[in-house]
């Protein structure tokens, strides 16, 4: 495995990588970055297979860090940071564990190993959703709500709308389910499968589109009489895709 580190303190950096030696002979390479900004640059261009990640940094904080990173480019995280204040709004980012500094070796083991078992996971549902790719009208989602997990049908989606920590997913038979998880857990696998991201909150049914506008700004209108705005960041791929 190959961990970045990223993190303003170099010395507190420097600590960690020699507990991670001593400790995590999976990781069997590791580098070091103490500025947020070229870590994104580095993070945009390659991504390792665990991210070591400080939260109070100059320039991007740990959290501004992993919003500005597509799902695509974004590695398991660990957060790290000598603040417990923070430790809810990580597990709202999707990180994999949380550790206090000074780090302590167990809980450092610990959190490497809930990544390997992660992965593991994860490697077998990419394998499987690969294979539901060749029949999507077959393929499915589990939506938690509550005590309680929806099985949808992709192409009984609409719309998916992103409000910081939580997504909600529209039907098309009207009914709403609200998911305390944020837009970017679902938005690669949706789009990989029919779905088109319109806006940095907006995921959409490319099925139930029925019109692109350029007014207000550029807005798809749904099959239902509901809009979602185009951003302009996305505004060029989004033509391609409908061959507009």
């Amino acid at each position: 495995m190959h961990a970045l580190i990223v993190d303003d303190e170099y010395h507190a950096a420097a600590l960690l990588e020699e507990l991670i030696h001593r400790h995590c002979p999976e990781i069997t390479s590791i580098e070091i970055l103490d500025d947020s900004i070229e870590a994104l640059k580095s993070l945009s261009k390659s991504k390792p297979d665990l991210l070591f990640l400080d939260i109070e940094m100059p320039g991007l904080s740990g959290f501004d860090l992993v919003e500005a990173l597509p799902e695509s480019h974004l590695p398991p995280v660990i957060f790290i940071t000598a603040y417990q204040k923070y430790a809810s709004q990580a597990f709202e980012y999707a990180a994999l564990h949380y550790l206090l500094k000074p780090v302590a070796p167990e809980k450092l083991v610990a959190a490497v190993h809930r990544v390997r078992q992660v992965h593991a996971q994860q490697s077998y549902q990419e394998l499987t959703e690969g294979l539901q790719r060749f029949s999507t009208q077959s393929a499915t989602i589990s939506l938690p709500e509550g005590l309680d997990y929806h099985i949808i049908h992709l192409t009984d989606i609409l719309r998916v709308e992103g409000s910081g920590s939580y997504a909600r997913f529209f039907l098309r038979n009207g009914r709403e389910i609200m998911v305390s998880k944020r837009l970017k857990v679902y938005a690669d696998r949706l789009c990989q499968q029919g779905f088109i991201r319109s806006h940095q909150s907006h995921v959409v049914n490319r099925k139930c589109i029925r019109k692109y506008s350029r007014a207000d700004g550029g807005f798809l209108l749904l099959e239902d009489g509901s809009s979602v705005p185009v951003s302009p960041k996305m505004r060029a791929e989004l033509k391609d895709t409908l061959q507009l």
